[in-house]
């Protein structure tokens, strides 16, 4: 295919989908994929549009990796939490003192060992919970220094312990 030459893409009708819409959301994608490959998109927006194509489409991850920065652990947040769970690794918060004290009271009777808060991340030796702007807890285990996402969220402060402590 000649450089700067249009990409043709083929996509089955569907049933109820009216084809000239379904043509251009294909059109769309495309020219956003292409910028998004290009660096013509600012890091912020494409940050969170790479981090999403590689997390859906991992063959992708190899041809992102030099446009973002800590793809793997971006990747990692969006697997376990979609888009809120790449704001709660990126992002911090203050949560308001009720949802402090729920979470302190119910991690007192089954953590194990010190529990240090700070700002929206619970952190116990190698294991932290983050609460995130959506009241779930996302469960992290520290790799070498840094903060992972270890499984999906809860809604529940205590099972997500129990979820990163299997």
């Amino acid at each position: 295919m000649p450089e700067g030459a249009p990409v043709v893409l083929s996509v089955p009708a569907a049933e109820g989908v009216d084809p000239e819409a379904l043509e251009l959301l294909a059109t769309d994608a495309a020219a956003r994929a292409r910028q998004l490959l290009t660096g013509e998109v600012p890091d912020l927006a494409r940050r969170p549009d790479a981090v999403r194509y590689a997390a859906t489409y991992p063959v992708a991850e190899a041809q992102l990796r030099p446009l973002v920065d800590g793809l793997d652990r971006a990747v990692a947040a969006w697997r376990n939490g979609g888009e809120q769970g790449l704001r709660v690794l990126e992002t911090t918060w203050q949560p308001p003192m009720s949802h402090r004290a729920r979470a302190d009271d119910a991690l007192a009777s089954v953590a194990e060992g010190e529990v240090t808060v700070e700002r929206n991340h619970w952190t116990m030796g190698d294991l932290q919970l983050r609460l995130g702007r959506d009241n779930r807890w996302y469960p992290y285990r520290d790799q070498s220094g840094e903060w992972w996402p270890a499984a999906p969220p809860q809604p529940d402060v205590t099972a997500a312990l129990i979820t990163v402590q299997a």
